[in-house]
């Protein structure tokens, strides 16, 4: 975690999060570790009483992270996060705190943080949604060298006047990646799984935490077909094959702890985050760190997972 020359606090999804610090064991002159940030669901509106979905709900949320990434290379990364983090959005530091308030705390970070989202999804009922896509960090703009990179990943929700704010806000940091031509996007469809769809999700994915097995035989069996998967220092595994491939081999014990989440109003979404821990074993050296879970219904009526994050915590010092 010492490659590096410079370290900088700054906020986390280089695009609308708020602590892209970081110190890991990437081998740049400069690493950043992007943190998270996540909140309870709660029911909103636009200021006209209905909230854009379909294709229009997209193209919202959509235009909201190219507008915070925007305005991170406008203004800095401590104001971009400060104006679309929510009220309640929770960053890691290294456990979780209120985003804003460990934000306004701080001198602004220095450095030039800009991304763009390459994958976005919003539920049926417009509420909520997620982005991911590659972030770049440069010393001051966008002249100067990479000096690190990886993906963020932000689950957004509409606050009380309809306004796009992030809910959960987290990142990897890996090789530098172009950034996308365009965002590949998705309206979710709305599902059937009981009467109380947040306990299911907490039940599913606190049950991923039981201690015994490793990673593969844990989150393999829980995963959607199109599931990717954020580790650090590696560019995403996007679909089964090489999700499998990125979790060959690793044979450490792995255990977690939920630690919050929420579902949208359509029940086609949902997400979770919290604590992990791998234990030693002759192939691997002990992990802990914090993890972000995206959740879709699946076919069998329970929900599957569409994205798992695992972000090693920073060691002290």
């Amino acid at each position: 975690m010492n490659h590096r020359t410079l370290t900088l606090e700054l906020s986390t999804k280089q695009c609308t999060a708020v602590q892209c610090c970081l110190m890991y064991r990437l081998p740049r002159t400069l690493v950043i570790v992007v943190l998270v940030g996540a909140a309870q669901v709660t029911a909103c509106a636009t200021s006209g009483g209905r909230t854009p979905t379909g294709d229009a709900g997209l193209r919202s949320l959509i235009a909201a992270e190219r507008g915070f990434a925007r305005h991170s290379e406008r203004s800095g990364i401590k104001e971009s996060f400060l104006a679309n983090l929510g009220a309640d959005g929770i960053l890691f530091r290294p456990g979780p705190v209120n985003g804003i308030e460990w934000l306004s705390k701080r001198p602004p970070a220095p450095g030039y943080l800009s991304w763009d989202p390459e994958v976005a999804e919003i539920s049926a009922s417009g509420e909520m949604g997620w982005t991911t896509g590659p972030w770049e960090l440069r010393a001051k703009d966008r002249s100067d060298t990479v000096r690190a990179a990886g993906h963020y990943v932000t689950v957004w929700r509409r606050d009380s006047t309809g306004a796009w704010k992030m809910a959960v806000d987290i990142g990897t940091g890996h090789r530098f990646m172009p950034k996308p031509a365009d965002a590949a996007g998705r309206v979710l469809s709305a599902k059937a799984l009981g009467t109380d769809p947040l306990r299911l999700l907490v039940t599913r994915d606190s049950a991923l935490g039981v201690g015994g097995p490793s990673q593969s035989a844990k989150l393999i069996p829980a995963m959607a077909d199109d599931a990717r998967l954020h580790r650090e220092g590696a560019v995403p595994a996007l679909g089964m094959s090489a999700v499998r491939q990125a979790l060959s081999g690793d044979d450490r014990p792995y255990r977690s702890r939920y630690l919050g989440g929420g579902v949208s109003r359509a029940a086609d979404f949902g997400y979770s985050y919290g604590e992990y821990e791998l234990l030693p074993t002759f192939n691997g050296p002990a992990e802990r760190g914090f993890y972000l879970r995206l959740w879709r219904p699946g076919e069998d009526g329970s929900w599957r997972i569409a994205l798992d994050l695992a972000q090693p915590a920073r060691p002290p010092g």
